[in-house]
């Protein structure tokens, strides 16, 4: 059921976003895809962690404590399947990562050592006890020892434990397919002509941008302002998450409604007490998402972080944006028209605590503070704090 043009407030959008957005199917995700997924279920390893006894250093095995002189009686290189067996008297040259010979009580770093020929004395200062410099098999994880719990978020480091352990997929929620579609006829490509009233498109690169910091698969469309090609990409839209940048409102070249509309979707908001962006339309088609976002840029911005992060947290299985309490440098400025409003910010810490610097902007197409922005602050002071709510970008 629609609820048409009545205005709603941002925690009423936040909970419709809750409600009807859910978290994508698990399915196997190749281990070099995977980055920025969630694992959907533990991940177990299927081999010891080392796999083999093996050196933490450059330097010689030994077969007993002694600081007598031994002889050498071979080297062990990267790759060598057999590494020997080691007898008390004897050292066997041996490299970083290498198995480790049988019998093996130590390894002596080579900078402890003095070579004469065939024969290594130990320096006053050697370490010889049991287990120096060796790392044994399976010490950091058991073949079937869990790797990565369910709910894990697959990071550079987490690819590279997972591989390391022979792992080649992994069980994920799917990262969410996502579209942007510029509209607008007067929108050129950076880097093209401007003509009689045109402008760069700011808003897909920007959106590009932030999804690939989120490692979201994106397509970016861009659109005339005519009813019938923004109806037409729509429809055709098989993805998860839908953005439309502009045409969110009542004018008459606005056709991002009517469009999602007639697509089959359903609009539960299309207006929202909050500034910059009050045309927003969030709706939805089954499991997919749409958001027709405010045209300009710095209200496009702010929407992305105030609403759209939400959906993605919630298509991918993460906790959703949290909002913290800050301290402000200086007050924010004064007006508006009574609207939530929103203003990009720069976070600082001072003494263990958070404190962000209000970046002025003059109207919702205005880029500048933008670009040092790491902040997002809302204009309604928590009473019992004093402090701002800041979601931390």
């Amino acid at each position: 059921m629609e609820t048409g043009e009545q205005m709603i407030e941002v925690e009423a959008l936040w909970e419709l976003i809750d409600e009807m957005v859910v978290p994508s199917e698990a399915c196997d995700v190749p281990v070099t895809d995977a980055l920025g997924t969630i694992t959907a279920a533990d991940v177990v390893g299927p081999v010891d962690m080392p796999p083999f006894d093996h050196s933490a250093m450059d330097g010689y095995a030994l077969a007993d404590s002694g600081l007598e002189p031994c002889t050498i009686v071979h080297e062990v290189a990267a790759g060598n399947v057999d590494a020997g067996v080691i007898h008390r008297g004897q050292a066997v040259r041996i490299f970083t990562g290498v198995p480790l010979p049988q019998g093996t009580h130590c390894v002596v770093r080579q900078e402890d050592c003095l070579v004469d020929g065939n024969v290594v004395r130990l320096g006053e200062d050697a370490e010889v006890s049991n287990g120096t410099h060796l790392r044994r098999r399976g010490e950091l994880l058991k073949k079937g020892a869990v790797v990565l719990p369910s709910g894990t978020d697959i990071t550079a480091g987490a690819i590279a434990l997972l591989t390391s352990c022979g792992i080649t997929k992994v069980p994920a929620l799917s990262q969410p397919v996502a579209c942007h579609i510029s509209t607008g006829s007067e929108l050129v490509e950076a880097g093209g002509v401007l003509g009689a009233g045109q402008i760069y498109d700011s808003n897909g690169p920007m959106m590009q941008a932030l999804l690939d910091a989120r490692c979201t698969r994106l397509v970016r469309q861009r659109v005339p302002d005519v009813a019938s090609e923004l109806h037409s990409a729509v429809a055709g839209f098989t993805g998860d998450l839908l953005l439309i940048s502009g045409g969110s409102g009542p004018g008459d070249h606005d056709h991002t409604g009517r469009a999602l509309r007639d697509a089959g979707y359903t609009i539960h908001a299309s207006r929202i007490n909050s500034r910059p962006g009050r045309p927003l339309i969030f709706a939805t088609r089954g499991h997919q998402v749409a958001f027709g976002l405010p045209g300009n840029p710095l209200s496009h911005w702010v929407c992305f972080h105030a609403f759209v992060t939400r959906a993605l947290a919630r298509f991918e299985g993460r906790d959703i944006p949290a909002l913290v309490n800050a301290h402000l440098t200086e007050q924010l400025p004064s007006g508006g028209d009574g609207r939530r409003t929103w203003t990009p910010a720069r976070r600082q810490y001072r003494d263990g605590m958070l404190y962000v610097v209000p970046l002025g902007w003059q109207h919702s197409g205005d880029l500048t503070p933008l670009a040092s922005a790491d902040a997002l602050l809302m204009n309604r002071q928590d009473p019992a704090t004093h402090l701002f709510p800041t979601f931390i970008l």
